[in-house]
């Protein structure tokens, strides 16, 4: 699948270089696979969420859930 996702990328990087016969003519390097990966596609880093009173979770042991329904 990252291959041909990288396939594309160096279609793209072609075209971008004025096309394949361009290319053959000039006789460009072509760039490597992470080279292309840095060109056209943005490296993003996600923080760790702060943990918020929101994001805790409680948890009830089975005893008292089945008290809980044996008394409603």
């Amino acid at each position: 699948q990252m291959e041909s996702f990288t396939d594309k990328l160096l279609i793209l990087w072609v075209d971008c270089n004025g096309g394949m016969q361009n290319a053959l003519d000039d006789k460009t390097e072509l760039p490597t696979t992470n080279e292309l990966i840095n060109i056209f596609c943005k490296t993003v880093f996600i923080k760790e969420k702060e943990e918020t009173e929101d994001d805790t979770v409680f948890f009830s042991s089975s005893s008292l859930i089945k008290k809980k329904k044996d008394t409603v």
